[in-house]
């Protein structure tokens, strides 16, 4: 439509500024009746008319520049949305198709690998303090560990379980 609307610009200019000079030329010509010189006036008028219909924002006509520009961005927009739209749409087939194959098979299990994804807020707790509550937790244990064998170490078990 771009294409349309500025070769038609062009196309009018050109035929005003054509039928402008020929008006110059024919007025000092005596030969050349009032008739013609008042209709190539007319057709100028017209020219000059649909030129400014389509170039100025108060242009009445179907074809104008202004409106044009003023549209071809929401234009864009919603052409990339339903591109989008489209490709989605595609997607969405396809998954559908792998999951009613999965569905109808024999295997009962659903298996799908999707890329990982990285999340938009961390989620608690965090790893580094799993880490360090898990490695104190071991401190600790091991350490009550080796206390509880020094300290029932000079005991002889087998007298014990011998009396017993």
């Amino acid at each position: 439509q771009s294409e349309l609307l500025t070769s038609m610009i062009a196309e009018a200019e050109s035929e005003l500024s054509q039928k402008a000079a020929a008006i110059e030329i024919l007025k000092n010509s005596p030969s050349v009746d009032k008739d013609t010189i008042v209709f190539l006036q007319a057709d100028v008028s017209g020219l000059k008319k649909q030129i400014q219909n389509m170039t100025t924002s108060g242009g009445e006509g179907i074809f104008n520049l202004k409106r044009f520009n003023d549209g071809i961005g929401e234009v864009e927009i919603l052409t990339q949305m339903l591109l989008q739209s489209k490709m989605q749409y595609g997607y969405d087939q396809q998954r559908l198709t792998q999951f009613r194959a999965a569905y109808n098979s024999e295997v009962p299990a659903l298996i799908i690998i999707e890329e990982g994804q990285v999340p938009i807020s961390k989620s608690r707790p965090k790893r580094s303090l799993i880490v360090i509550a898990a490695t104190l937790i071991a401190f600790i244990g091991s350490l009550l560990t080796v206390l509880i064998l020094e300290a029932y170490k000079d005991i002889n078990w087998k007298d014990i379980t011998d009396a017993g």
